[in-house]
């Protein structure tokens, strides 16, 4: 035993009594009151206290993080920091006020729900950001986003079919610009050369059923309040 110190393990068994002496000082023991009386319940020991807690705090799980989760009252200044840093992670550029500048706010309220701006390249299995998935994938937020903003549910509005439908012209849509490598082309296309919308499908439900989706929805459109202008709804 090293004087001054009691193993840890040693703490988890002992329980401490509180014993007052006849002057009226306060001692602890782990037995009996040799001098004066037992005073108070028996206390646990401090360092067995400190690891309940500890584990408690564990086992409270995280809530969303991120500027999206603010939702209407999103700072708008900010989201434009967070877009302005992913472009030149990127190499892109936009110029305040365009199309494309607003556009770049929901990219960037997208990467902080998902959990980085990695994530979307990730899960289709190439490329860096921005990849033709997350560009297909962010035009549906634009598109929920435009709905709800508008005082409808696009969970309601929007069956697997709705869905399928909007993701196949995206993928059309970029394929014609050139945006799809030839060498990503399985990616995105099934070897009957239809577009392969499922993996989207189902993607896009996830992110729809994780937790602070509503939130995303109302930063992106207070972030872009005529989105609906700009977007095809159906």
């Amino acid at each position: 035993m090293n004087l001054g110190h009691i193993d840890d393990k040693a703490l988890e068994v002992l329980d401490f009594v509180r014993c007052q002496r006849p002057d009226g000082s306060v001692y602890g023991t782990s037995g009996r009151c040799r001098k004066g009386k037992e005073v108070g319940a028996k206390e646990e020991a401090p360092k067995k206290e400190k690891k309940a807690k500890k584990e408690k705090k564990k086992e409270q799980p995280a809530g969303p993080t991120g500027l999206f989760t603010a939702g209407k009252d999103v700072d708008i200044w900010e989201v434009d920091q967070k877009a302005e840093a992913w472009r030149k992670e990127a190499g892109l550029q936009a110029t305040p006020g365009t199309i494309d500048y607003k556009h770049d706010r929901v990219h960037a309220l997208t990467h902080e729900f998902l959990g980085g701006s990695n994530k979307i390249s990730e899960w289709i299995g190439h490329g860096k950001t921005p990849t033709p998935a997350e560009e297909i994938l962010v035009n549906m937020v634009h598109r929920a986003s435009a709905l709800k903003g508008r005082g409808d549910n696009p969970k309601e509005l929007y069956s697997d079919e709705d869905v399928a439908k909007l993701i196949t012209k995206d993928i059309q849509f970029i394929t014609g610009r050139g945006q799809i490598k030839n060498a990503d082309l399985s990616r995105y296309y099934k070897a009957d050369g239809d577009e392969d919308v499922d993996k989207f499908v189902k993607k896009y439900r996830e992110m729809e059923a994780s937790p602070g989706w509503d939130k995303l929805l109302d930063a992106s459109y207070s972030s872009w309040s005529n989105v609906e202008e700009f977007v095809n709804l159906s």
